[in-house]
């Protein structure tokens, strides 16, 4: 019985690993007039949600658009969004998208180099809240539930070899 610590940590850590993490913010830095943007495709109809808090800088504009208004917005030519805002601080979206590619776009319109923490979001319209697990977080709990396994499996062979 003296491997059932092991087995029971080994468990506790695969549980942890596999629990829904709170999203670490990606750290943007934009000069001032310069923009960036994230690439986004959806399936199906999304949830998505972006929350943007200006760490330095003096303002900050987040467009929402589509792939026909991107190319339209890259080229330097008129475009239609689906959401814009300016902010001096936090500013956040959400908003239900349909299927296809989406860009999220922060332009620095201050006259200050803009430093950002932007963390973006999403999950289908309509759905349970259910949990995205990485891939690698995966292999590391299979990797621990069977770590687990051998040590109770040599415990036992111990334990017969003993008796």
């Amino acid at each position: 019985m003296k491997c059932w610590p092991a087995l029971l940590f080994s468990l506790v850590l695969a549980g942890l690993i596999a629990a829904p993490a709170a999203a670490s913010p990606t750290e943007w830095d934009l000069g001032p007039g310069e923009h960036r943007y994230e690439q986004l495709y959806f399936e199906g109809a999304t949830k998505l949600e972006v929350d943007i808090d200006l760490v330095s800088g003096t303002s900050v504009t987040m467009l929402l658009l589509d792939e026909a208004n991107f190319i339209r917005y890259e080229r330097g030519e008129a475009y239609g969004w689906v959401h814009i805002s300016t902010t001096m601080d936090r500013s956040s979206l959400s908003l239900d998208v349909g299927a296809g590619t989406w860009y999220v776009v922060l332009e620095n319109t201050g006259s200050d180099r803009a430093q950002l923490d932007v963390d973006i979001s999403w999950e289908a319209a309509g759905g349970d809240g259910g949990i995205r697990v990485d891939p690698i977080l995966l292999a590391m709990l299979a990797i621990i539930v069977a770590a687990a396994a051998v040590l109770y499996y040599v415990s036992i062979k111990k334990k017969k070899v003993k008796g």
